[in-house]
């Protein structure tokens, strides 16, 4: 039995991603170094025009601190995440961002809620404005979430193409401009998460062994006895002692 969990635990851990730890922001304590963009047309790699200071709020958060920016200009304007959100993501593949927003108004029309920028290429993960109440996303970091090449025609980067922009993220943007006019809108709790940790495929291991052991036990018992050899010796004995 323990070379058999030794083999599954040993296989599994080959094919399995290799885990990344989360990279967060919570802003209990600052704003953590994230800015706010003003961003030109946003097609394969939207320009940076203009780059300001977002206004830090020590609460009235989903649970504490929040970070926050207006706009009167009419501009499209982003959050613009930190170093510690950039460079090679590539162990995030099949993980997820997570955010928080907070808008006081919106146009009522998807927009960009997360723009990942990298090997020369832009990609948007589409979604609904958040409201006045603070909004929950949760967005795969798998192709089929993303857009490419702009974010108003329905077209998926490929695996590779995926791929070449997380293992050089350069820029991270989170959508704050939900309205045409004024507006107002807070971040909070921003979360990259990587794939599943190995522990939870030591898991999985664990309980295959166990169902193996299982049926092997159930086998055991079920196990035929020899053809004519009686099932209790000692009680044939005793009778034929008798």
């Amino acid at each position: 039995m323990n070379r058999l969990l030794s083999i599954i635990v040993a296989g599994l851990v080959l094919i399995a991603p290799r885990a990344s730890a989360d990279v967060v922001s919570t802003f209990d304590l600052g704003d953590e170094g994230w800015d706010v963009v003003d961003l030109g047309e946003l097609g394969s790699d939207p320009p940076l025009l203009l780059a300001r200071e977002a206004t830090y709020r020590s609460t009235g958060g989903v649970s504490g601190g929040y970070i926050e920016a207006e706009d009167d200009d009419g501009s499209w304007w982003f959050f613009s995440a930190p170093e510690k959100f950039l460079g090679d993501l590539s162990g995030f593949f099949g993980g997820s961002i997570s955010l928080a927003l907070s808008a006081i108004a919106d146009d009522g029309i998807d927009y960009p809620v997360a723009v990942l920028v990298g090997d020369g290429v832009a990609l948007y993960a589409v979604g609904p404005p958040p409201g006045l109440a603070w909004t929950s996303y949760t967005i795969a970091l798998d192709p089929s979430a993303w857009r490419i090449d702009g974010y108003l025609d329905d077209v998926h980067p490929t695996t590779d193409q995926f791929r070449a922009v997380l293992a050089n993220v350069t820029a991270m943007y989170i959508d704050g401009d939900w309205l045409t006019g004024p507006d107002r809108t807070g971040l909070d709790d921003v979360r990259l998460s990587a794939v599943p940790e190995p522990s939870s495929v030591v898991a999985l291991a664990l309980g295959m062994s166990g169902l193996a052991g299982c049926r092997l036990r159930r086998a055991r018992r079920r196990r035929p006895t020899r053809a004519g050899m009686p099932r209790n010796r000692r009680a044939s004995r005793a009778g034929g002692e008798s």
